[in-house]
Order: C-alpha cells, then sequence, then structure tokens
C-alpha cells in the first residue's frame, strides 16, 4: 500500500511541461536504472526548441535518486514595455531532494543577471533564512537576508480513510477542502483517481476535477497514465489531456498533451 500511495502522490504533479521532473518517476526507479540526467525536448521540432531554450529543460539526481540540480524557463511580461521575457532558472537541492537556492536569468539580455537566492533551516529555532543578491526598487543589484518561519515540508497528502474495499480517500494537509479518491482494480493496483478543488472565476466558485487513469501490462508494468482536466462541470469535454508513457525499464518516454482550448497538441519527449 506504501508503493501505491507514492504513486498516487506523484501522479498529481505532471500539471505542466516547463517544470521539474522530479515527480516522474520513483526514486527506486531512478536508483534501479542508475538515472543521472532527465533530459526533455519538443519531439516535433527539437531544433527550434533547443533554440529557444538553449541550456534546455532537465533534472539531475544523485546515486540515491534525490535531485540535486534542474534547470527550466518561466515566461513573464517584465520587459520595459511589458513584453514577454523568458527567464532561465538554475535551481540547487540539498541532500533530501529540497529546493535550497536557484539562480534566475532573463534569457536574450544584454545583462542575463537577475537573482541569486541561497536558503538554509536552522535545525533549533525552525527558523528559515534566506540569503540573496537581487534587485532594488531602482533595478540596482542588493544584498539581502530574510528571516521567517520554517515551511512544513510534509507531502502534500495527510490523512487516507477508506469509503470502500477499493476506494480510499486522501485529504490535503492545509485545506481539508481539497482531497482525492483513490480507486483500486482486482490486482489491487491503482486504477484511477479524482482530485477534487475548487476553481476560481468570473462566475464565482464552482469545483473543478483532474482525473488520472493507470494502465498497466499483463504483467503489472505500468506503461501509461493519462489525466483528464475539467476546469468547469459545465463542460463535459476535459479542457486539457495528458498522457504520461513509460518503458519496460519503468522510465519516461514522452508525454503528450491535447488542449481542447485552441485544439493544440504538444509531444515532449525525454
Amino acid at each position: 500500500m506504501k508503493d501505491q500511495l507514492c504513486l498516487l502522490f506523484l501522479c498529481v504533479v505532471f500539471t505542466s511541461f516547463g517544470q521539474e521532473h522530479g515527480g516522474l518517476l520513483t526514486k527506486e526507479t531512478l536508483v534501479k536504472n542508475r538515472v543521472h540526467t532527465i533530459f526533455q525536448y519538443n519531439a516535433s521540432d527539437s531544433v527550434q526548441f533547443m533554440t529557444d531554450y538553449p541550456n534546455g529543460y532537465y533534472s539531475v539526481f544523485n546515486e540515491e535518486g534525490e535531485m540535486v540540480k534542474s534547470n527550466n524557463y518561466s515566461l513573464t511580461y517584465s520587459g520595459p514595455n511589458g513584453e514577454p521575457i523568458w527567464e532561465e532558472y538554475n535551481n540547487f537541492y540539498n541532500d533530501a531532494g529540497e529546493k535550497i537556492g536557484f539562480i534566475q536569468m532573463f534569457v536574450d539580455a544584454e545583462e542575463p543577471f537577475r537573482w541569486i537566492s541561497l536558503t538554509s533551516e536552522d535545525p533549533l529555532s525552525k527558523k528559515l533564512y534566506s540569503v540573496n543578491m537581487e534587485p532594488d526598487t531602482w533595478g540596482e543589484t542588493v544584498f539581502v537576508i530574510r528571516e521567517e518561519n520554517s515551511v512544513d515540508r510534509r507531502l502534500f497528502f495527510g490523512d487516507t480513510i477508506s469509503i470502500a474495499p477499493d476506494h480510499k480517500r486522501s485529504f490535503c494537509i492545509k485545506d481539508s477542502t481539497l482531497f482525492e479518491d483513490i480507486y483500486f482494480n482486482a490486482t489491487n493496483r491503482i486504477d484511477s483517481t479524482i482530485f477534487h478543488s475548487t476553481n476560481y472565476g468570473k462566475r464565482g466558485t464552482e469545483p473543478s476535477f483532474l482525473t488520472t487513469t493507470f494502465h498497466y501490462s499483463t504483467m503489472g508494468q505500468l506503461i501509461s497514465k493519462t489525466r483528464f482536466y475539467r476546469s468547469n462541470t459545465r463542460y463535459s469535454t476535459p479542457s486539457s489531456i495528458t498522457k504520461v508513457n513509460y518503458n519496460e525499464k519503468g522510465l519516461i518516454e514522452s508525454i503528450e498533451t491535447q488542449s481542447s482550448s485552441n485544439d493544440s497538441r504538444e509531444l515532449m519527449k525525454y
């Protein structure tokens, strides 16, 4: 059951492709296959992808399967005239796989440096300290030390209760209105999950659902999982469908996303 619930926690992580890859595979799979680096690219136009993101999307792991470094990009609108600008992030982690710092840079700027941040936690006071080199209001780089209460590093999900022999429910630690239903198949593997949350929009609030279905081989090997996101209960068609495919070793092979809003399709390979 422990392994299945770990798989459950991972299934809600793959929400976008411009992200780190820690939620795509278990540590056991990374260690077993001696994975050091996961590199991501757009299969439809890899040349253009590497032009847009010259250092690529990647994650680096140690021998214990913990992430130690990653690189990703984020689109902001912080140009002089509000134009879009890509920012690159080099992220760093401690031995437990917890993020402790990053370097933020503008991709195409004449002065690419933007921000450097390192974080540490005092084991006695449980205070969190961050040391930053960051721009001030006038754009000058300044040295800043911040102190705040320690963040809660526990799992996103807390209590799990049994609804039926093939149905369990896990509640989020910080907000009990957020929960996930877990359904098991005849072999006691996770068949599907439904994550319940609230969508906030112009029409007020209404529930939204993130449904994930798991697909296995005849030998019980996970070969894919598909996520259906419906952000508005007035529509029966999911707003996006994401499918993660795995090879025979349990390693991620590709992620395919389809969006109903603009009928687009994106295929990322690893």
